[in-house]
């Protein structure tokens, strides 16, 4: 929670995607959020980008949708960004950058810059029924909570002093050999004080630890009274820049053709950069039309 509303967020692009996105950072409370986007705020925006208010069409994106965006969160600083995208980068000012309905070709310059100043980087797609994510949190990202479950926690029956030590615990632990626990409110007042230690699993009520060296000769068992306390391992994850990924990609999909929709996304993406779409910070992109077979065509040869 600390390094969240610690983080800044650069938002490129505010159509109906980057305004969803925009709401939920907002409402999770990072320090500041900054908006760019300088194209004109559309009629037809407002089907999906509902915080544009009808009498700010006309106004840049951005600057439309930006004091609705702030009265979300007062903690939160929400403001308009101008000028050059890739210099506003480079500024550092930002923690982290999210690419909103970019070509490819933008996200992979967009995703160097951040590289080059160690900064996050996710993109975002959509397209109709298709959308796409795409995360670069850097060489060495370290996620303190892998899983996202609640650590465990739970009442010791018995402790059994040895090498190593069993404990029974009064109800299911939940734990698997090589996880980190602690031991608190122990009879034994020097099991209180041991850092995290590997645990082994014997059986769903049972698992042993190596504490010999914090007790003293001659401790006997102690039943009853007393918590263990899991403490989560802090993984450390290598991220690939979208470069690389783009050739030979890791595909999470849950449609099953995750090959056959990148390869769609990228197509699009393509039609998009050669129709001028989806440059220079607009969100206007030229999609291709779902009535033309001409269209699809350009796409199915991209």
């Amino acid at each position: 929670q600390r390094r969240m509303q610690e983080s800044s967020v650069l938002l490129l692009g505010l159509d109906g995607l980057g305004v969803e996105l925009a709401k939920n950072i907002i409402l999770a409370g990072v320090k500041e959020v900054g908006l760019h986007d300088d194209s004109k705020a559309l009629e037809s925006h407002r089907a999906s980008q509902f915080y544009i208010p009808r009498s700010a069409v006309g106004q840049p994106l951005a600057a439309a949708c930006r004091n609705q965006l702030a009265e979300l969160n007062s903690y939160v600083d929400v403001h308009v960004v101008k000028g050059d995208m890739k210099s506003l980068i480079r500024s550092k000012r930002y923690t982290v950058i999210v690419a909103i309905n970019k070509t490819v070709q933008e996200q992979i310059d967009i995703n160097e810059i951040c590289r080059e100043c160690s900064l996050k980087f996710i993109s975002a797609d959509v397209a109709g029924l298709l959308g796409a994510i795409f995360v670069d949190l850097g060489p060495s990202h370290f996620v303190s909570d892998p899983d996202g479950e609640r650590p465990r926690r739970g009442l010791i029956k018995k402790f059994a002093a040895g090498k190593p030590a069993v404990i029974t615990t009064a109800e299911r632990h939940g734990l698997s050999t090589g996880d980190l626990v602690t031991l608190e409110e122990m009879k034994l007042s020097s099991l209180n004080a041991i850092k995290p230690r590997q645990i082994k699993y014997i059986n769903s009520t049972s698992f042993s630890i190596s504490v010999e060296d914090v007790l003293s000769e001659g401790s006997s068992s102690s039943t009853g009274g007393g918590y263990f306390q899991q403490v989560k391992r802090p993984v450390e994850v290598a991220f690939s820049p979208l470069k690389k990924c783009i050739s030979a990609p890791q595909i999470a999909s849950d449609m099953g053709e995750g090959f056959t929709l990148h390869a769609t996304l990228n197509g699009i993406s393509e039609f998009r950069k050669q129709r001028g779409g989806g440059t220079g910070g607009a969100t206007t992109p030229t999609f291709p039309s779902p009535s033309s077979s001409a269209d699809a065509k350009s796409v199915y040869d991209l």
